[in-house]
C-alpha cells in the first residue's frame, strides 16, 4: 500500500496509484528503468491533481467554515444586542423602581421632618394671630385711654386753674387746700384720724384762750406733735408769672414776709404749751408747696434758723413724709414692745398653769398608788389570803349549799382542807 487517506476525494486517486505500482514490479526488471522516467511522470501528475483536490476540498471547507464563523459572529451580534436591550430595559425597570421607592422614601422622610416644623410653624401663626389681635384690642384700649387722659388733662388743667385763681383770691380756700394736703400725706402713711392724728382739735392755752391746730400727730407713750398748716402761695405765684425783673423782686418780698408772718403768728400762739401731752417744744409750719418752700429759704438763708429760734420749724411736704415715716416706725416698735410685755406676761401665767398641772399629776400618781395599794389588799382578802372568802364560798358549797351558778373560772381555788 503505497498511500491511504481518509479523505473521500482522493481515494480513487490512490486506488490507480497502487494498481500501477502492482503491475510495474510484476514486469521484467529491463523494463524498470525505461519506465521509470513514465511512473515519476505519473506519479507526479497524480499528487498534483491529489494536492489540486485536496486544495479545492480545504478551500471549500474553509468556506464554509468561514460561512459558519459569519453566521456564528452575526448571532453573536444578535444576541448580543438583544442582551444589551433586555438589559436596558431591566436597568430602566429597576432604576425606575429604584427612583419610585426612593422618591417614596424621600416623602416619607420629609413628612416625618417637616412635621413637627409645620406643627411649629401653624403654632406660631397662630400665636402671632392672637399677639396681633391682643396687640390690636390693647392699641384700641391704649388709644381710648389716650383719649381719656387727654380729656382728664383738659379737665384737670381747666380745674387747676379754677383752683389757682381761688388760690390767689381767697385765702380760705388756700387754707383748707393746705390742710387737704397735709392729712392726705397722714392718711397714704397709713395713719387713721381718731387714732394716730386729730384734725382742729380745740384746746384751751393758759390764759383760757381757744385754740384750733391743724394737725396733732400722737405717738408712742401718749406723746403728741403740732402741725399747721400755712399757706404762702399767692405772691409765690404772682413772682413766677412776673415779666420784669422788678415785679419778680417785689413780689418775692411779698413772699418772704407773708412766710415770716405766719411764722411769728404760730410763735405767738404756742400750741405746744397749750396741747396736754406735747412733750416736744416746737411746732411744725407746713408749707405744702415746695416751690414756696424753698423760694423762701433762698431769699432769706437765715429764715430757717429764725423760725427755730420762735420755737417754730418750717417743714415741705418732703419732710412731712419723712417725719410722719418716722412716727410711723416708732408706733411699730412701740406695738413690739408692748406685744413683747403682753407675751411675757403671758408666759408667765402659762408657766404658773403648768407647775399646777404638774403638781395634780403628782396628786393624781399617789392616789392611783393608793388606788392600787387597797385594790390588790381587797383582793387577797377576796381570793388569795388565808380565810379568804372565795375559799369559804366553795366549802359552803361542797357542804351542800344550793348554789345556780357556778363560780368564774379565774376564781377557782384549791380549798384548805
Amino acid at each position: 500500500m503505497i498511500c491511504s487517506t481518509n479523505m473521500p476525494e482522493l481515494s480513487i486517486t490512490c486506488t490507480i496509484v497502487n494498481n500501477f505500482i502492482g503491475d510495474f514490479v510484476r514486469k521484467p526488471a529491463i523494463k524498470v528503468y525505461i519506465c521509470h522516467m513514465e511512473i515519476i511522470a505519473v506519479l507526479l501528475a497524480f499528487g498534483l491533481a491529489a494536492a489540486l483536490c485536496a486544495v479545492f476540498v480545504l478551500r471549500g471547507r474553509l468556506s464554509d467554515a468561514r460561512n459558519a464563523l459569519v453566521s456564528q459572529k452575526e448571532e453573536y451580534e444578535r444576541s448580543s444586542a438583544a442582551a444589551e436591550e433586555r438589559f436596558s430595559v431591566l436597568a430602566a425597570k429597576a432604576l425606575a423602581s429604584n427612583a419610585e421607592s426612593l422618591r417614596r422614601q424621600n416623602i416619607n422622610g420629609l413628612a416625618e421632618v417637616l412635621a413637627p416644623m409645620q406643627a411649629n410653624i401653624e403654632t406660631f401663626r397662630k400665636s402671632i394671630a392672637e399677639r396681633y389681635d391682643a396687640e390690636a384690642r390693647e392699641r384700641f384700649a391704649l388709644d381710648k385711654r389716650v383719649s381719656e387722659l387727654v380729656e382728664v388733662n383738659r379737665i384737670v388743667g381747666k380745674e387747676a386753674a379754677k383752683l389757682t385763681a381761688a388760690l390767689k383770691g381767697n385765702a380760705r380756700v388756700q387754707g383748707e387746700w393746705g390742710e387737704m394736703i397735709l392729712e392726705n400725706i397722714l392718711r397714704a402713711a397709713g395713719f387713721r384720724q381718731g387714732y394716730e392724728y386729730e384734725v382742729q382739735e380745740s384746746v384751751t392755752d393758759a390764759d383760757g384762750k381757744r385754740l384750733r391746730p391743724d394737725v396733732i400727730i400722737n405717738y408712742s407713750d401718749n406723746r403728741k406733735i403740732i402741725v399747721d398748716s400755712k399757706v404762702s402761695i399767692q405772691d409765690y405765684l404772682n413772682m413766677i408769672e412776673a415779666s420784669t425783673e422788678s415785679a419778680r423782686e417785689a413780689y418775692a418780698r411779698a413772699h418772704l414776709s407773708s412766710v415770716k408772718k405766719h411764722v411769728g403768728e404760730l410763735c405767738r400762739k404756742s400750741y405746744q404749751d397749750a396741747v396736754i401731752g406735747s412733750t416736744y417744744d416746737y411746732v411744725l409750719m407746713f408749707i405744702p408747696n415746695e416751690g414756696a418752700f424753698l423760694s423762701a429759704l433762698d431769699l432769706d438763708s437765715k429764715l430757717w434758723q429764725t423760725a427755730y429760734d420762735s420755737h417754730v420749724l418750717i417743714i415741705s411736704p418732703t419732710h412731712l413724709m419723712a417725719i410722719v415715716k418716722l412716727i410711723e416706725q416708732m408706733w411699730r416698735n412701740d406695738k413690739q414692745n408692748r406685744n413683747a410685755v403682753a407675751i411675757a406676761e403671758e408666759a408667765g401665767r402659762m408657766l404658773d398653769k403648768f407647775r399646777g398641772f404638774l403638781e395634780d399629776l403628782d396628786r393624781i400618781d399617789k392616789s392611783l398608788g393608793q388606788a392600787r395599794d387597797a385594790w390588790n389588799s381587797a383582793y387577797t382578802k377576796l381570793s388569795t389570803g388565808a380565810g379568804n372568802l372565795i375559799g369559804r364560798s366553795q366549802k359552803l358549797a361542797q357542804l351542800g349549799a344550793k348554789v345556780k351558778k357556778q363560780m368564774p373560772a379565774r376564781f377557782n381555788v384549791e380549798s384548805d382542807d
